[in-house]
């Protein structure tokens, strides 16, 4: 673990306070986040990227994940029917 640096020297390089714990005295909600966090940063390899790399890697999920439940919503119950049509067809050979 890493230990509190005394004020009077200087900052280590690189400045590793984005990777410490919160403390679990105060909020054990912000302790779950950060264990979160240092998971998903881990898994991914997001803790070896720039914080500009990590947005632009954010922004490219968030917009596919948009486009992908939006496709869902709108035509995933139409292709259902259609799909449920023929089945009906195949199985019973007559349509709905």
């Amino acid at each position: 673990m890493i230990r509190d640096i005394p004020p009077h020297y200087p900052p280590a390089r690189p400045n590793l306070k984005a990777f410490r714990a919160p403390d679990k005295s105060q909020s054990k909600f912000l302790y779950l986040l950060w264990r979160i966090r240092m998971w998903v940063e881990g898994t991914f390899g997001l803790a070896v990227l720039e914080p500009w790399e990590k947005a632009l890697l954010l922004v490219i999920f968030l917009i596919t994940s948009i486009l992908l439940v939006t496709g869902i919503i709108r035509f995933l119950p139409q292709h259902m029917l259609d799909v449920k049509g023929r089945v009906v067809y195949y199985l019973f050979g007559n349509g709905i």
